[in-house]
């Protein structure tokens, strides 16, 4: 059984997720619904994923929305405390990988 103690400091750490999760909600409303590249970053700011989609904003959202059922995704949510927009290069499906290599 759970000490008081390690009980408060699960729901600290529940309510500290939840708080982070709702400000990258709102923070996605001002995302653009144009194609482009996205960068999930960790609470140290290194770029710990690069995506590319056709609508950002709607792609963005599956993540913290848990719509995206791939096994990694609660794992990348979790580690992630913002995101970034680099500046748009050319769309085509190697924009990605530009973003990525720019970054090593």
């Amino acid at each position: 059984m759970l000490s008081y103690a390690h009980m408060v400091i699960l729901l600290k750490i529940m309510i500290d997720k939840t708080d982070k999760l709702e400000r990258i909600k709102k923070e996605l409303s001002e995302v653009p619904t144009l194609p482009g590249v996205y960068l999930w970053k960790d609470a140290q700011g290194e770029v710990i994923y690069v995506g590319k989609a056709k609508q950002l904003r709607a792609r963005m959202r599956q993540y913290v929305n848990f719509a995206d059922d791939r096994a990694k995704i609660p794992m990348l949510v979790d580690q992630t405390l913002s995101f970034g927009l680099p500046p748009p290069p050319e769309f085509c499906p190697y924009s990605e990988f530009r973003v990525f290599y720019s970054l090593t």
